[in-house]
């Protein structure tokens, strides 16, 4: 989450990078949240692949 933004700071990759990213940090949190709060691990699995296909996909449109 603090990391996240670092590579568009230090100009590695652009701006379509840190807007995915952000969208994967927020997934993220909310399936951390599914899990301690809830007590859904089946939701938070699904939300924890969705947050890493975005990070995925920040990192190719970065480029």
């Amino acid at each position: 989450m603090f990391l996240s933004p670092l590579p568009y700071r230090m100009s590695v990759l652009g701006l379509h990078y840190l807007y995915l990213v952000l969208l994967a940090d927020l997934g993220f949190l909310a399936a951390i949240y599914q899990i301690l709060a809830r007590n859904n691990p089946a939701k938070s699995s699904k939300m924890f692949k969705i947050a890493m296909f975005f990070a995925l996909l920040a990192f190719i449109a970065g480029v």
